[in-house]
């Protein structure tokens, strides 16, 4: 017998959901089958071989259909697939046992000591419930229900009960007996089939929820970025045009050109890039570099996935350095598996993002560093996956 790392009868491209579903359905069935199969045996076949005197025989078939019966169970209710030559071997053992208490039946073929012939396919079907990968499971099942009843028929013809009545009792017991059996069986099957196909329903179904819930936070996420943007622009806007704004004052230059710079990054979100990050911080070079100023763009390292909130975070302050950068500025983004951070050096003389700015994006993950000194300002952020607090 080899343990399988699945539920037996499943696929292994099977999604958790789908898994998860079939695995509480099977496991229903299995209990099922066992609960028929040794019921029948303890409540029907041992008062019966009770009955029979008990016959040395009968007693010893008892015991060894006792005993296929109990491994096929524990096979069954622990997921376990029996190999073919003990499967083989068990389902020698049944037919042997039913020929046997035929060829020693008191009296008539039909007489309550002679059980073992109904039960043989209950327990057998213990034998064959777990077949992962099979075709046609159902039809290995039905040759052993056939075998089972040609030893019937055979022993019916050589004690010489093969009349009218004799073969109506044996096609009533045979065709009841081994209907319920492979009825049962198929229906095992169909039912985990039904079910697969109702948890990759539901499956999809949750994906277009999630789906059409995630668009709908993007959607609010993006109102609330354009209403941040129009807000920094429109006061920058109206300043100039109501003559409270002068154009040539650097500090109105600056905040015009980091306006401009989430104007860029806004639009540039929504594109499907590679690494998003580093793509929103060159739409904030791309600002700079239109108004004469060099920017450079260093990346060192993969990025991890980083959400959406925490990359506004990171990219906020750096924006706004590149935004104020004179000349030059240099952007470098340094990243692995745990963290990431963003770092931007250039030439400034205007004042360095302040903390309580409310157009400048905070995250309590974010860690954001500014030193000016010299007429160079240094931006650092910095995310990781373990929440800190910042200084």
């Amino acid at each position: 017998m080899t343990n399988l790392p699945t539920l037996p009868n499943q696929p292994t491209h099977l999604s958790d959901a789908e898994r998860i579903v079939s695995t509480r359905y099977a496991a229903g069935a299995a209990r099922t089958v066992v609960i028929i199969a040794l019921g029948w045996h303890l409540a029907n076949d041992l008062p019966a071989t009770l009955a029979s005197g008990p016959d040395p025989l009968c007693v010893t078939v008892w015991l060894a259909f006792t005993a296929v019966g109990v491994a096929g169970s524990i096979a069954v209710l622990k997921g376990v697939v029996i190999g073919p030559a003990w499967r083989i071997a068990g389902c020698a053992v049944l037919l042997a046992g039913s020929a046997a208490m035929h060829a020693t039946a008191p009296g008539s073929l039909f007489a309550f000591e002679n059980w073992a012939w109904g039960v043989a396919g209950w327990i057998a079907l213990l034998l064959f419930w777990n077949r992962p990968g099979a075709r046609h499971p159902v039809w290995a099942f039905f040759g052993f229900v056939t075998a089972n009843a040609a030893i019937s028929v055979v022993a019916l013809i050589a004690r010489g009960e093969a009349d009218r009545t004799g073969l109506a009792k044996m096609l009533l017991v045979v065709y009841g007996v081994g209907a319920l059996q492979l009825t049962l069986y198929a229906g095992k099957w169909g039912l985990e089939s039904t079910v697969r196909r109702f948890a990759r329903d539901r499956t999809a179904t949750e994906l277009v929820r999630a789906a059409k819930q995630a668009a709908e936070q993007a959607h609010i996420a993006r109102q609330d970025r354009y209403s941040t943007a129009r807000a920094a622009a429109g006061e920058v806007l109206t300043g100039l045009a109501d003559g409270r704004l002068d154009p040539a004052d650097p500090s109105v230059r600056q905040r015009a050109a980091a306006a401009a710079a989430r104007l860029r990054r806004l639009v540039t979100e929504t594109d499907d890039v590679p690494d998003p990050l580093v793509h929103e911080l060159r739409a904030a070079a791309d600002v700079a570099e239109r108004r004469g100023v060099a920017v450079t763009v260093d990346q060192v390292g993969a990025l991890p996935t980083v959400p959406l909130q925490v990359r506004r975070a990171l990219t906020d302050a750096p924006a706004w350095a590149v935004a104020a950068a004179g000349t030059h500025a240099r952007i470098t983004v340094v990243s692995n598996v745990e963290s990431v951070t963003v770092a931007v050096v250039g030439d400034a003389s205007i004042d360095q993002p302040r903390s309580d700015e409310p157009v400048t994006v905070r995250h309590d993950d974010v860690l954001v560093r500014v030193d000016q000194e010299g007429g160079q300002i240094w931006v650092e952020t910095r995310w990781s996956h373990a929440p800190s607090v910042s200084p």
